[in-house]
């Protein structure tokens, strides 16, 4: 080695032309239920205060693209019961045309059911789900994104967890900047005894940096 060299650093300027950007909003009224049967002119949407055209409005009648994320780490065990109960629960709602793609993770993820529309083969799979192993929340995070088909339409990503990561590779900054930009609300459940306060502040901050809400039954 003869010498070293160190470059000034470099601005990258990169520009990207996007034709349409979706925006997921849920209406509610003062006691939380629902708004249903809103227009488009219903709606202003600011971008740095200014307003921008509204091209079209995707409403609820439209089939949902449900990805649901089941937490399978051993700190779950006492919780599972519950969990698989709410899971089989919150499937047997969905519509004729819904689909679900399950996951279970510890510190792998598992595709479990992909886009399955057939509520039998849905509720078998959240049987079939047994907590071993470590925890891999952010990591489960950003493979339910990837998860999520591309094409315009109704989408949704709810994740039961009680937020504890001590395996993932993912960093839990890096994770929530891909929520930010995935257009893509997620709801998270907080379930198991690792839900604690510090765990709760995770679960809360991924899924309001999507625009959903944390919840905690008791």
């Amino acid at each position: 080695l003869v010498a070293n060299r160190r470059t000034k650093g470099l601005d990258v300027n990169e520009t990207v032309e996007v034709a349409a950007v979706q925006v997921p909003v849920i209406v509610t009224d003062g006691q939380g239920r629902f708004v249903r049967g809103l227009k488009k002119e219903s709606f202003t949407l600011l971008e740095d205060g200014k307003p921008q055209r509204i091209e079209t409005l995707t409403d609820e009648s439209l089939p949902l693209e449900l990805i649901a994320t089941v937490d399978i780490s051993a700190s779950m065990e006492p919780a599972m019961p519950r969990v698989q109960t709410a899971v089989k629960g919150l499937l047997a709602r969905l519509r004729a045309g819904d689909t679900t793609t399950l996951l279970g993770f510890n510190e792998t993820v598992f595709v479990l059911a992909e886009r399955e529309s057939d509520a039998a083969l849905r509720a078998a799979a959240v049987d079939a789900l047994v907590p071993w192993g470590g925890t891999a929340f952010f990591d489960a995070t950003v493979r339910s994104l990837e998860l999520v088909g591309q094409k315009a339409g109704r989408r949704g990503i709810i994740i039961f967890s009680d937020g504890d990561d001590r395996h993932s590779v993912g960093r839990r900054d890096e994770s929530l900047w891909r929520i930010e930009e995935g257009q893509v609300v997620i709801y998270t459940v907080g379930f198991g005894g690792g839900a604690s306060a510090q765990f709760r502040e995770t679960l809360k901050a991924f899924a309001e940096a999507s625009g959903g809400r944390a919840y905690f039954p008791q």
